[in-house]
């Protein structure tokens, strides 16, 4: 979500105050996108042994001294971050060395839509400073100036630019991963844009059988040595 009203409060050493939270909190459509992501992105690079922070729905500060400088994605990656999603209240961009996210999604719901394909979403993403930015619209059949996936690649000249998207699929120009439309509406993580990610109790499932059938050759093998 690009913007909400205030509610917790977080002062800051300059006196101004920084809201954390809001009283909007996600859509159910929403948090079923965002938990559908997070743990098999964090599985993901863990598998990589790469230091990125995903996480979603928090604050982004990026003018000091003017708490109305904010957007809050709905999910967000920074690359090279080692800070643990819980430890984040808020982010300004002036206590981390001015790191943006590399990437942020935007979901849009039937509550959010308005503000979402407003030019001020955009520009709010842009005086942050995210390298790129996907909105996801999966309520975009049928309403004129919509569309299922919106891409946004910023330049060499700094500018947030919109880059051409397969129909059902995005490639992430920092990552190199796909986030692939499902038919349940989902997003699901593609290392090469045809095979999903499993979610990680699968995966961990899958390399548990994979070691089981291994084992069982192994023995299998012995016995056939010793006739």
């Amino acid at each position: 979500m690009s913007y909400r009203g205030p509610h917790k409060d977080g002062d800051d050493d300059d006196g101004v105050v920084y809201p954390v939270s809001d009283d909007m909190g996600e859509t159910g459509f929403q948090q079923f996108i965002i938990l559908g992501l997070l743990l098999p992105l964090q599985d993901y690079f863990s598998v990589q042994r790469r230091d990125v922070l995903v996480s979603f729905d928090q604050f982004f500060y990026y003018r000091k001294g003017d708490p109305g400088s904010v957007v809050a994605p709905d999910l967000y990656l920074i690359d090279g971050e080692t800070t643990r999603p819980r430890d984040v209240d808020c982010w300004k961009l002036w206590d981390h060395d001015g790191k943006a996210p590399h990437l942020a999604l935007e979901i849009v719901s039937k509550r959010t839509h308005g503000k979402d394909y407003k030019l001020k979403m955009l520009e709010r993403y842009q005086d942050l400073g995210v390298h790129e930015l996907v909105r996801y619209d999966p309520d975009h059949r049928g309403r004129p100036g919509r569309h299922l996936l919106t891409h946004w690649v910023r330049n060499a000249s700094g500018q947030l630019l919109p880059r051409e998207t397969a129909s059902d699929r995005v490639r992430s120009d920092h990552f190199g991963f796909w986030l692939i439309v499902q038919p349940d509406e989902s997003l699901r993580l593609s290392p090469d844009g045809a095979t999903l990610w499993p979610h990680p109790a699968e995966r961990k499932a899958a390399e548990a059988r994979a070691e089981a059938e291994a084992e069982i050759q192994r023995l299998r093998a012995e016995l056939a040595r010793r006739g």
